[in-house]
């Protein structure tokens, strides 16, 4: 599937893209399955960020040439790319397959024609569930993998993997997994002095990230993390900001106020506006013992998002134990991937906890829990304790280097786009 080039015209709902890790993925699965066809080609549009409704009129930016092409060429797709996004697609502001099925009905292109990628892993049930109560026939097409369990292999040249799929045999990927450990431990015994033990990063001012930064930074355990937290907008007034926490989370306008005249709290840089999401922050890794991962979202819109970002997946990648402050479930849904959880190091029972202020208490008990017990330990009991589940820290690394979910949802949906685009 190669992708057109100057086709999209400049809008605030897509823009076009030449290449993407979505694209790479299922390109891949043409190509490790031999089914490669130069003549299949796709309109490759990524998502950009404006206020999504049901009847955007995304084809208007295709000229009709195109657009006869897309609506009679059977070898010729538009790839809708939210591979970088877990939003639901069902419920909130993204009603994509509303957007997507109006475009189809309005340009008189067949569904099949347009495939949408998505990090929302549960976006292929979402859709089954759309077709169903809308009394659709004829479906678009749907992806979904974790876009960034991959995509911080491509960060740096030296985190790049070469022949990825003859290097995925068993005794190959221990050897690799074995020499990724013994470097993180290296660099862990070099870097970590017995100060810091948990690592807790923020660059978006989310409510639940100000609900945890809020807590943390109020708590008896705040001097043993690595904690970072941007500072308010200046333009939106503490009461406006309070509204948006949770009105049971016990957080008075002038406790607010008081902890946004402390912003920012400054783990490795004072840029909060780049987006840091694809570095590697390594040295922050090495210097704590395990993290608490802030993920996107804590809403999961009655079980229609499943989505886990970057710092999720930097944790495995560090060979770190890390617990999620997300979405409901969030630890223990990874499991479905190949995933295991440090049962031995961390009580999971706050996660099944659907109550968010109650979910990140019961979290927050676990970190104190942590903490007190770690307070008893010698450094090189730290250490111990960091490495003492290495079997899992090192499992959790080869299912992110086999990444298999992936390869078979992108193999799965080239076979697909083949069998449509043979289809005449």
């Amino acid at each position: 599937m190669i992708p057109f080039t100057d086709y999209i015209k400049p809008n605030v709902y897509v823009r076009e893209v030449h290449s993407s890790l979505a694209l790479e993925k299922l390109q891949e699965g043409f190509k490790q399955n031999d089914i490669w066809d130069p003549d299949i080609r796709c309109f490759h549009a990524l998502i950009k960020y404006p206020e999504w409704n049901r009847q955007i009129d995304l084809f208007q930016f295709l000229n009709k040439k195109l657009i006869k092409k897309l609506r009679k060429n059977p070898k010729f797709f538009y790839l809708f790319d939210a591979s970088t996004e877990g939003f639901s697609t069902l419920y909130g502001n993204t009603p994509f397959f509303d957007v997507l099925y109006f475009n189809c009905a309005k340009y008189k292109i067949p569904p099949k024609k347009i495939i949408f990628v998505s990090s929302n892993m549960v976006d292929d049930e979402n859709l089954l569930r759309y077709n169903h109560e809308n009394k659709l026939d004829e479906s678009i097409n749907v992806v979904c993998f974790n876009n960034f369990e991959q995509m911080l292999f491509g960060l740096k040249d030296y985190t790049k993997i070469r022949n990825r799929y003859t290097d995925a045999d068993d005794e190959v990927l221990d050897k690799i997994t074995e020499k990724r450990y013994l470097e993180v431990l290296k660099h862990t015994k070099r870097f970590y002095y017995g100060q810091k033990y948990y690592l807790s990063l923020s660059r978006v001012n989310r409510p639940h990230r100000i609900l945890s930064a809020y807590e943390l930074f109020n708590s008896s355990i705040f001097d043993r993390g690595i904690v970072s937290h941007d500072k308010f907008d200046s333009k939106i007034k503490i009461k406006d900001i309070l509204a948006t926490l949770p009105k049971h989370c016990g957080i008075s306008e002038l406790q607010l106020l008081k902890f946004s005249r402390l912003l920012p709290l400054i783990a490795d840089t004072e840029d909060f506006k780049t987006n840091h999401a694809m570095n590697l922050s390594s040295h922050l890794h090495w210097s704590t013992l395990f993290q608490v991962v802030g993920e996107t979202f804590t809403e999961n819109w009655l079980g229609t998002s499943q989505f886990w970002s970057e710092k999720t997946f930097r944790s495995v990648y560090h060979m770190q134990p890390f617990v999620i402050w997300g979405q409901p479930n969030a630890n223990k849904n990874l499991q479905k991937f190949g995933y295991k959880l440090y049962e031995d190091t961390f009580d999971y029972t706050f996660d099944s906890e659907k109550d968010t202020v109650k979910r990140w208490r019961m979290l927050l008990k676990v970190i104190n829990d942590t903490v007190k017990y770690l307070n008893k330990l010698s450094t090189k009991e730290h250490l111990d304790w960091r490495f003492k589940q290495r079997e899992i820290l090192k499992h959790n690394y080869k299912v992110m280097y086999r990444n298999e979910h992936t390869r078979n949802a992108m193999t799965n949906m080239a076979f697909k786009i083949k069998e449509i685009a043979n289809d005449t």
